[in-house]
């Protein structure tokens, strides 16, 4: 760790201004040319870096006028009947350079008002830490399920990483920084991007046509789960698993990946303690959807026909159509 703060370069945290909408690349390395053309013309004083400087002060404002009337004409193109008001002005505002500074965050714990950020972060840290407690989900009716053992697998997936692989990860790597490490990833997708929630919404109103045109009744039973991410159970996924045959290193990999994981939240510039995950995937990771959809597949199998059952994500829909009330 000490090598990687020296070889790595890390950001210094300091809140800047957001950009207005109409700035872009071209705008940051004429402002950049500007202004080294200025401290040549401080240093020199001369005639011909002067010129220099007001020829790109000139080229900089032509260019800032320009992007600022692309903009715009964008901004009008985009509005239409069905936008909001709030949108209209809310981009209005970011449009003449003003912005609203986000509120410190506050918490009312019975009758108590949390102002102070280190109190708000470590209220937030336990409570999440809480939700995620073993006993608290094996106490929901949930029995205890006996964690498999891995088996020695000679599949390609078992295989160790090599050399390519890691360099073939690590050039996709950029953006931001989300922990401590300060090691700069950019964010995954969550959800594969051959499905999305429309699908859900599309299976629906097209069954309800099908009815109709059945003359049949149409009732529907929608299931949204609280806090299904943090309370799925690793022997769940793990027993899931192991029946489709992942075994070895994959598998051992995969229990390492959900066990001894801990928390922490941060407000503002102040990060609470420490708090362990017992259970639950972690929230923001590509595997924890895989992970929490392998443990709620099952749903599904539990749903016989007449009745239709939609799965995305955490969200579950059941339908059935009736020929009366009476059925």
């Amino acid at each position: 760790m000490g090598s990687a703060r020296v070889a790595i370069p890390m950001l210094k945290g300091k809140a800047s201004r957001p950009a207005v909408p109409w700035w872009n690349k071209t705008c940051a390395i004429l402002r950049k040319i500007t202004r080294k053309c200025y401290r040549h013309y401080k240093t020199s004083g001369s005639a011909t870096t002067c010129q220099i400087h007001q020829r790109a002060m000139a080229k900089q404002r032509h260019h800032f006028r320009k992007a600022k009337r692309d903009s715009w004409i964008s901004y009008i193109n985009g509005i239409n009947s069905k936008t909001p008001s709030r949108v209209i002005w809310r981009k209005i505002r970011k449009l003449s350079g003003k912005f609203i500074s986000s509120p410190n965050l506050t918490l009312k714990i019975g009758g108590n008002l949390l102002t102070d950020p280190a109190e708000v972060a470590e209220t937030l840290g336990r409570h999440f830490a809480d939700v995620s407690r073993s006993s608290r989900i094996s106490g929901n009716g949930i029995p205890d399920m006996p964690l498999p053992s891995p088996s020695s697998c000679s599949a390609a997936c078992n295989a160790p990483f090599t050399l390519q692989e890691l360099e073939d990860v690590l050039s996709s790597i950029t953006s931001t920084s989300p922990g401590e490490d300060n090691i700069l990833y950019s964010m995954l997708t969550n959800l594969p991007k051959d499905r999305s929630t429309l699908d859900p919404l599309l299976i629906l109103p097209n069954k309800i046509l099908q009815s109709f045109a059945n003359h049949c009744q149409t009732i529907g039973v929608f299931f949204d789960l609280e806090k299904a991410y943090d309370t799925t159970r690793h022997t769940s996924i793990l027993l899931q698993l192991s029946r489709y045959g992942i075994e070895g290193n994959m598998f051992r990999f995969i229990r390492s990946f959900m066990s001894e994981r801990y928390i922490k939240v941060r407000v503002g510039n102040v990060v609470s303690s420490p708090y362990r995950q017992e259970e639950g995937v972690p929230q923001g990771s590509i595997l924890s959807v895989i992970f929490f959809t392998v443990a709620i597949i099952g749903v599904l199998n539990q749903i016989s026909r007449p009745m239709l059952g939609s799965l995305y994500a955490d969200d579950l829909a059941i339908c059935v159509w009736l020929r009366s009330s009476r059925d």
